[in-house]
């Protein structure tokens, strides 16, 4: 099975492309199911306290105001009642204080001493749960988020602290990554597909001037991880050519600092960005792209999946992923995203993805609103402009695309995030 890896490079990479399957879930851990246990548990016995009172764990403000408590507390407790999953309940546990102030209300109004004496069982319980698995509340939470399961996304704490930590550590930071993968039906072949592969940085800047950065690393390999020279790129903006660096120049800052290259190997060619101001004043954008001609278009027994692919080895605030497509090729549902970690680094070899390297981020694609479709980024204000300009290169009415993308908050320092669709049958 043939694998494209058209832009692979461990220190944000471009772009890959790849046609797979296959996924596996993961397993549950006894720390999930005790946790679970000792939140139901509590829940349970909040639900039998109130109802001894008669009082309405939905209306959060009419608790408030009758028994003269603070109304984040009423409004904490409603949350952990009404929570949809169990573990969800967790960030809304209040604090010993906060508790034994509810606890002694509730007694004084009346409350049932079974119902009453309950919930201080069940708080114990939890108590001792998360002395036995964590040690205390803070790693409990470390771990949740470890395991995807705290947060609507996946690791949101985690990725939010690694962000900053990875910025002082390394001594740079990106405020915005694109990824963009534009397919269009070959004029040449019918069986084939065109693609336009666009990425870069909006907001690039150096936090220590000392700091030599490998910016870009291209590669192709096959799908057993061999040096592979099948993929012929060429590029949009002849202009920007640079070896085998294709810049699009006339959406590159002015003060884009001059990218030098450093052959590590016969098939990896490496771009360095190097020393220079700190903070703001040093700051740039920096796109580049190309066009692969010849892509796989239909499903065969060997390629089941298209496959675009973006890696991240540099602190970034916001990954924006985009897939657009032409409307002569099918695609009947967002992409699939996968997140994978790459605790080894170095290039991102396709053949090393496993389903245990799948991070348990659960970000979702969705579809661009609008014919053509609505691409602009408030942060990025030349990116519907360089669209634009692709599809005039293209020769083609933007009016005939559609998309889908993917927004990611503070994705994972190298980490691989993939968008995964079924290839159209051919009819």
């Amino acid at each position: 099975m043939p694998v494209w890896v058209v832009f692979s490079h461990p220190y944000c990479s471009l772009d890959t492309i790849r046609y797979t399957s296959g996924y596996m879930a993961m397993n549950t851990d006894q720390l999930e199911l005790d946790c679970r246990q000792a939140l139901q548990d509590l829940r349970a016995a909040l639900i039998e306290m109130y109802a001894s009172l008669g009082v309405d764990p939905n209306s959060p403000q009419d608790t408030s105001r009758r028994f003269s408590l603070n109304k984040n507390l009423t409004w904490k407790i409603s949350k952990i009642i009404n929570a949809d999953d169990a573990l969800s309940a967790i960030q809304h546990i209040p604090g010993a204080n906060g508790l034994d102030i509810l606890l002694t209300t509730f007694v004084a109004a009346g409350a049932s001493d079974q119902s009453v004496a309950n919930v201080r069982a069940a708080l114990q319980a939890f108590d001792e749960f998360v002395v036995r698995h964590a040690g205390d509340r803070p790693d409990l939470d470390l771990m949740l988020d470890s395991m995807g399961l705290s947060g609507e996304s996946g690791l949101e704490a985690s990725r939010e602290l690694a962000f900053r930590g990875n910025s002082g550590i390394w001594g740079v930071q990106s405020r915005i990554r694109t990824t963009m993968g534009l397919m269009v039906p070959s004029r040449t072949e019918a069986d084939k597909l065109d693609i336009v592969l666009i990425g870069g940085f909006a907001g690039f800047r150096l936090f220590r001037p000392t700091v030599r950065w490998p910016l870009f690393r291209f590669g192709s390999y096959t799908d057993k991880g061999a040096p592979n020279l099948v993929v012929q790129r060429e590029p949009i903006d002849p202009n920007g050519v640079v070896g085998d660096l294709f810049l699009l120049e006339k959406f590159c800052s002015p003060n884009l600092p001059e990218i030098t290259p450093s052959t590590t190997n016969g098939s990896l060619r490496e771009y360095f960005l190097p020393p220079g101001a700190v903070g703001n004043t040093g700051a740039f954008d920096c796109f580049l792209g190309d066009i692969a001609r010849g892509m796989p278009r239909y499903k065969t027994p060997e390629d089941a999946h298209g496959e675009f692919a973006s890696t991240v080895t540099l602190p970034v605030e916001t990954l924006i992923f985009d897939v657009i497509l032409h409307r002569d090729i099918e695609m009947t549902a967002p992409p699939n995203v996968f997140v994978y970690g790459r605790p080894e680094g170095g290039p991102d070899n396709v053949a090393s993805r496993s389903s245990n390297l799948l991070l348990p981020i659960k970000e979702r694609c969705y579809e661009l609103a609008g014919k053509p479709p609505a691409v602009s980024i408030a942060s990025v204000p030349k990116y519907a402009e360089m669209m634009q300009w692709v599809y005039d290169k293209l020769g083609y009415d933007r009016k005939d695309f559609r998309g889908y993308r993917l927004i990611v908050k503070h994705p994972p320092m190298n980490s691989t995030i993939v968008l995964r669709w079924p290839l159209e049958e051919k009819r």
